[in-house]
């Protein structure tokens, strides 16, 4: 299942992300592992465009 994880076959589930966050000492974050819902799975996260107008 992980190797269909790291391949892009299927996504990590979501209460997965957390435990591989802490497990990597966030060297993959839940950013990394769900680009494309992150922000509604964990509100405290900014959205894609709020985390790319406080880089700017």
């Amino acid at each position: 299942m992980v190797s269909q994880w790291a391949s892009g076959l299927k996504a990590v589930p979501v209460e997965r992300c957390m435990a591989i966050e802490r497990a990597t000492a966030g060297q993959v974050t839940r950013q990394d592992l769900r680009p494309d819902d992150y922000w509604l799975i964990w509100p405290d996260l900014p959205a894609p465009e709020l985390a790319e107008a406080r880089a700017a």
